[in-house]
């Protein structure tokens, strides 16, 4: 789920959920969907329950 859409945008959601980064993203780098990152934040709400 994390490499998904075939960037590291997953990664970088789930440590953005964390607070362990910002949610920022460089060129050439793109967001990834609002979809995946609600499925990416509920799952790692769930892991770290």
């Amino acid at each position: 789920m994390l490499f998904e859409e075939g960037n590291p945008g997953g990664v970088k959601a789930s440590l953005t959920k964390q607070k362990i980064m910002k949610p920022t993203m460089r060129r050439p780098l793109y967001p990834i969907s609002a979809d995946l990152q609600g499925r990416i934040e509920q799952e790692t709400e769930r892991i770290l329950s």
